[in-house]
């Protein structure tokens, strides 16, 4: 639980800033923000959480978990608040989070994780408390994003057919566009969506440069090309009897790849030489007459579908059929209404950029953590998570990162005096936290013997014998280093 509110920020004035400033949230400000700072120390953590997204009621609501708050927060643009914690930390959007804590002999385990985002639509999970979120079913959200990509692709099938003058090639696009076009587009947005939560989920706040940076490949640009590298290859065999990409194309953009961003000259030269000579290859197979695609003339014909998609009554039955499309639309367009809108094709929308979420968290340990998805920071001590999240409905990745770090503190005094240094840290400490967890009521009342007796007479016989005698549970192996040392003297 929270600390109380102190004597000095009574309930009176806490609910007159409360009123006061979450209404003026609400009624000015439309990017949504989530910022978390924490410290983590021995059986605590201090936590302020600040948002620009909370209406009066759940305002409310968090100021009962932190028992006090809120505060004006300049930052967000919003409010902030303040409060103490031990081993349950609060919830306050609908985010999940957890925090725990390994302690032994010799130093102590800690672990942080979090998740914002999970409920289906962001602007209920921004005013929602935990108990009221909506099922996490990323299930039911991929089968509508794709539903509605397929839906897209069949809408420009029918669109470009009316473009193709000669029946029987006609015809032949109709077949490719079942055989080959829904398919592979649907393959290749499932592999895409797989690889941006894989990337993302592994790091939280990476970025690739801007087209104007300079400098060498940096090492989230080595990793994303890593993960990315098998979806190139699938353009390669996607695509029927004739795949997206040549092998000369492959490899000239795994070349591309090299420089980490593909900014200035290389991207414009990508579009001219490999992507739209792409596609004029795929336009000619059935307008042989079009020898080249500009991009004066993708945009016209983008305009021009779009148009199409979202106002010709040709679309009606595809629209009738589409699981992506609700009934009560569906019924809209029974009646002769064709203004609905139409689900944003594998989570893109096509017009607009989609609201979200942007959070960030700053979680200070004290120590660089052994495991972690977020960026270390060393000059404030602390790991950074940022990132953005978007509703079910508008975004490509299968599933949204969940934050976590994994770092240990040394009981410093105790291993010098024990050691003549500090032997144990890192992922070595956390691995004799987990040893020492493990041992049994009776060996780690002897550990502890074991122990004394080192810092009481400096001899290593008791914890060499007492490290033999189980060979079952091997002991980590920076201890058995450390006496292997000590025997070689």
């Amino acid at each position: 639980m929270a600390r109380p509110p102190s004597a000095n920020h009574p309930r009176r004035s806490h609910r007159a800033l409360l009123a006061l400033v979450t209404l003026s949230v609400l009624a000015g400000c439309q990017h949504r923000r989530i910022t978390v700072e924490m410290n983590a120390t021995e059986g605590r953590v201090d936590r302020s959480f600040a948002t620009n997204r909370l209406d009066r009621t759940n305002a409310a609501r968090v100021a009962e978990l932190y028992g006090s708050g809120p505060v004006k927060d300049a930052e967000v643009g919003g409010v902030r608040f303040d409060g103490s914690f031990g081993e349950v930390l609060p919830s306050e959007v609908g985010n999940r989070n957890g925090i725990a804590e390994l302690a032994a002999e010799l130093g102590t385990a800690r672990f942080y994780f979090e998740a914002f985002g999970r409920t289906d639509t962001t602007t209920a999970a921004d005013n929602a408390s935990p108990s009221a979120a909506t099922v996490h079913d990323e299930w039911a959200n991929l089968k509508q994003r794709m539903a509605a990509g397929e839906l897209w692709i069949r809408l420009f099938g029918q669109w470009a057919e009316k473009q193709i003058p000669d029946s029987g090639r006609r015809e032949a696009f109709r077949v490719w566009v079942e055989t080959t076009l829904v398919p592979g587009a649907n393959n290749i947005m499932l592999q895409y969506g797989s690889m941006q939560a894989t990337a993302q989920s592994q790091r939280v706040g990476g970025r690739i440069r801007e087209a104007d940076e300079g400098g060498g490949r940096t090492e989230d640009e080595t990793f994303w090309r890593q993960v990315f590298v098998p979806l190139l290859l699938s353009l390669a065999v996607e695509g029927g009897d004739t795949p997206v990409l040549t092998p000369e194309e492959t490899h000239t953009l795994l070349l591309l790849s090299s420089d980490g961003r593909a900014g200035g000259d290389r991207r414009q030269w990508s579009l001219d030489n490999i992507f739209l000579e792409i596609l004029s290859r795929q336009v000619r197979r059935f307008r042989p007459d079009i020898q080249r695609v500009t991009v004066p003339q993708l945009f016209a014909a983008g305009f021009a579908f779009y148009l199409y998609a979202t106002g010709s009554r040709d679309c009606v039955d595809l629209l009738l059929a589409s699981p992506a499309i609700p009934e009560s639309d569906k019924q809209k367009l029974r009646n002769g209404d064709r203004s609905i809108p139409l689900p944003p094709p594998y989570g893109i929308e096509p017009l607009r950029r989609p609201d979200s979420t942007e959070a960030e968290v700053r979680l200070k340990t004290g120590g660089e953590p052994y495991a972690t998805n977020g960026l270390w920071d060393p000059e404030h001590g602390q790991v950074v998570f940022k990132t953005r999240f978007y509703d079910a409905a508008n975004r490509t990745i299968q599933y949204q990162p969940i934050f976590y770090a994994a770092w240990t503190i040394p009981a410093r005094d105790r291993q010098e005096t024990l050691f003549g240094s500090v032997i144990l840290e890192g992922e070595a400490l956390a691995d004799y936290c987990l040893w020492e967890q493990m041992l049994t009521p009776d060996d780690r009342i002897a550990w502890s013997e074991t122990l004394l007796a080192l810092e009481r007479d400096g001899t290593t016989d008791a914890m060499r014998q007492f490290v033999q005698n189980r060979p079952k549970r091997p002991a980590p192996r920076a201890l058995i280093a450390w006496l292997e040392a000590d025997e070689e003297k």
